[in-house]
């Protein structure tokens, strides 16, 4: 059995069961098949189960009822958008669509970034109540990961498109 923890500890399949319901989301959604909006819900109601099964602190498996309403629950809400229009509107905000198109760079970049400038801040003694300090430097990090999406990116993925057209 502990083999088979190190095995799921270093791939991530706690993590496949998601990716499967998504991709099945996505493609009855695409491709109008509807079939797959039932392995969607399977595959999400197996992945919540095991998420409420296993523990990654200490990679033990041990029933943990909370995390399986709570991961149904993300389910519910991955799944509203698709059957209930007005739903899937409220999730089209531009907004909304504006953090999804930078949510890679932001979330590679954030925590060490927003961190140290919070931390810079605070001893620079402006007056700025501690609530407001992480303000500023939401709006960097943020203009940060957009200028990675928009500049940086797509050179990159042109340069590996043609690496891997001309092997």
């Amino acid at each position: 059995m502990n083999k088979l923890l190190l095995i799921h500890r270093y791939i991530g399949t706690q993590h496949f069961g998601w990716f499967l319901s998504g991709a099945a989301f996505y493609l009855a959604t695409k491709e109008g098949k509807n079939s797959l909006h039932s392995y969607g819900l399977l595959w999400g109601v197996i992945s919540s189960i095991i998420w409420g099964a296993y523990n990654p602190l200490d990679y033990s498996f041990n029933a943990n009822p909370i995390v399986v309403i709570y991961s149904l629950s993300v389910l519910v809400i991955f799944w509203l958008p698709i059957h209930i229009e007005s739903m899937g509107r409220i999730l089209s905000a531009k907004g909304l669509l504006f953090l999804g198109y930078i949510s890679y760079p932001l979330y590679l970049t954030h925590e060490n970034m927003m961190v140290s400038l919070i931390k810079q801040l605070s001893e620079l003694e402006l007056g700025i109540p501690p609530i407001l300090l992480p303000v500023a430097p939401i709006i960097i990090v943020g203009y940060l990961a957009y200028f990675i999406t928009k500049y940086v990116e797509p050179p990159i993925k042109n340069l590996v498109y043609r690496f891997i057209k001309n092997r």
